[in-house]
């Protein structure tokens, strides 16, 4: 899967520290401490929920002076691994919303529907919309 089109969001359990140009990443659900180079550090102030890799990508080739798509490579190779650890996400990577099944009660349940999808319960009676 590739990541260039994809958008990154620093996970809200990290705190950073820039030192020397790097950038010392504690993930405060673990406690773990991971150092990125200049270049990650760079990558990682960038990842602000709407630009996409791509983008930073594009921006930090002609900042560098650098082949696009080197730093394409670089980044994406980041990217999985910012990932992978928890230390950011992406609308892709996270869980789709999956609509529950209601169920109709059969036998005496609080709610019952009728044929006319009428909702009848021991105090109410409401019309549904047809859709």
């Amino acid at each position: 899967m590739h990541l260039i089109d994809s958008v990154l969001t620093p996970s809200p359990a990290t705190f950073v520290v820039e030192v020397d140009g790097e950038a010392i990443v504690l993930d405060e659900t673990t406690g773990t401490l991971h150092l990125l180079n200049a270049t990650g550090s760079m990558i990682w102030q960038c990842i602000d929920g709407e630009s996409t890799l791509g983008e930073i990508c594009a921006d930090l080739a002609d900042i560098l002076g650098a082949p696009y798509d080197d730093v394409a490579d670089g980044a994406e190779t980041l990217a999985r691994q910012l990932l992978d650890e928890g230390l950011a996400t992406s609308p892709e990577s996270a869980p789709a919303f999956v609509e529950p099944e209601l169920e109709r009660p059969s036998n005496g349940g609080c709610c019952a529907f009728d044929d006319d999808d009428h909702i009848h319960d021991d105090r109410i009676t409401v019309e549904t919309p047809n859709y």
